[in-house]
């Protein structure tokens, strides 16, 4: 099988990256219940990191762009890095010598939901 359709974003994965984004500020930035971050992005308390994935990259995206929104129409948007590494060199992935992480992986890709997924990619 194609593994292509788990590796895009869907419309509704970025809007519920943008729902997580926007929890987060409510929560760490707003103060309910804790004040964590400053209200706009500052390089010194916010480091961003994603595998080096259409889909990880974009989900980042969603939930900085939420969680540091533009406060006028008239700023100007302050794209917030997201740092990768090499997949050969990105451990987080566990992608090499999991046998378990293998195994599920094969019943994610070969599930009916992915496969219904991946018609309606292709028919798009």
């Amino acid at each position: 099988m194609d593994i292509l359709v788990i590796v895009i974003i869907t419309q509704h994965g970025v809007e519920q990256m943008n729902n997580v984004g926007k929890f987060t500020r409510l929560r760490y930035v707003e103060g309910r219940p804790y004040t964590f971050l400053s209200s706009s992005y500052r390089r010194t308390e916010m480091y961003a990191q994603s595998s080096d994935v259409d889909r990880t990259l974009m989900s980042s995206q969603s939930f900085l762009d939420s969680l540091y929104p533009l406060k006028s129409s008239g700023q100007h948007f302050l794209p917030i890095p997201v740092h990768t590494k090499q997949a050969s060199l990105d451990k987080e992935l566990l992608n090499d010598g999991c046998r378990e992480y293998d195994v599920v992986l094969g019943q994610v890709i070969s599930s009916q939901e992915v496969e219904d997924m991946r018609r309606d990619h292709l028919r798009n």
